[in-house]
């Protein structure tokens, strides 16, 4: 159950990230709050019984996790797993580069760049437009690499008390 529902997860992130080039905004006109709190908590609804079934000093080690991981998973599992992540970081760069730690938003009709309810600037719909939707990239993008992780987790379970080689 728990792998199906990371599947699914993965295949949302993705579309959404795939959206986001299509048009797709977190901008007010899109009353996109539920879905992002989904995401947030779908991952956290996901990774809280990997915790509780990993707790056992594994999570303490994180080479040991890691190794742990990497053995009961298909091969590529961990390349695929830093390939995410990079793309994950290279977004989150990006994005506050672009918009300089600020967020697309709409205040009085007008679009701005804001940073915690102070106006950086003022933007053209164009601007507003191509940063929301590296907005919706930059969130997508970490949702695509923690459901890869947990669907990676759930469809191929490491084999419990068998010893692997690094225990």
């Amino acid at each position: 159950m728990l792998a199906v529902l990371s599947t699914a997860g993965l295949i949302a992130a993705v579309s959404v990230y795939l959206a986001s080039f299509a048009g797709l905004t977190l901008g007010p006109e899109s009353n996109t709050a539920q879905w992002i709190i989904g995401f947030f908590a779908g991952v956290a609804v996901l990774c809280l019984p990997m915790v509780l079934v990993e707790y056992d000093g594994a999570l303490s080690d994180r080479k040991l996790f890691w190794r742990r991981f990497a053995e009961s998973r298909p091969k590529g599992s961990i390349l695929a797993l830093k390939i995410s992540g990079a793309v994950a970081l290279v977004h989150s760069i990006l994005f506050a580069v672009l918009t300089r730690d600020g967020s697309p938003d709409v205040i009085q009709g007008q679009y701005v760049l804001n940073q915690h309810g102070t106006v950086q600037r003022v933007i053209s719909e164009m601007e507003y437009l191509s940063l929301s939707g590296w907005e919706v990239r930059f969130f997508a993008s970490f949702w695509s690499y923690f459901y890869l992780f947990v669907t990676l987790y759930w469809w191929f379970p490491a084999v419990r008390g068998k010893p692997g080689p690094y225990e």
